[in-house]
């Protein structure tokens, strides 16, 4: 398994139409991909502007599979200004290892 978490920060002006956007982007990805096992998007009760994804691929050749998705890659082109970069910055992915559940417990 490979999981990959974002924290997204957006532009109140956007917010709205990037959501919309993302849930299209993620119900197609889970369609088209199989080895997408799990695909959430959460959006934060505190800051309407902060959005989480929590994915879960089967490995991490999956989750660059993804990535290379022409469909995401357009996605991407479409919601480049609405990020609110200056809080993006701050952050970055950290990988880690899943000490729970076992990787039996997502069959």
């Amino acid at each position: 398994m490979y999981v990959h978490n974002t924290w997204i920060h957006l532009k109140p002006e956007h917010r709205d139409e990037y959501i919309r956007l993302l849930v299209e982007e993620v119900r197609l990805a889970k369609q088209r991909e199989p080895a997408i096992k799990r695909f959430d998007v959460y959006q934060n009760l505190d800051n309407p502007n902060l959005i989480h994804t929590y994915e879960v691929y089967i490995d991490k050749a999956a989750h660059a599979l993804h990535y290379e998705q022409p469909y995401l890659k357009a996605f991407y082109e479409r919601t480049a200004a609405m990020y609110d970069m200056s809080k993006m910055a701050a952050e970055r992915p950290v990988e880690c290892k899943n000490l729970e559940p076992s990787d039996d417990d997502w069959n």
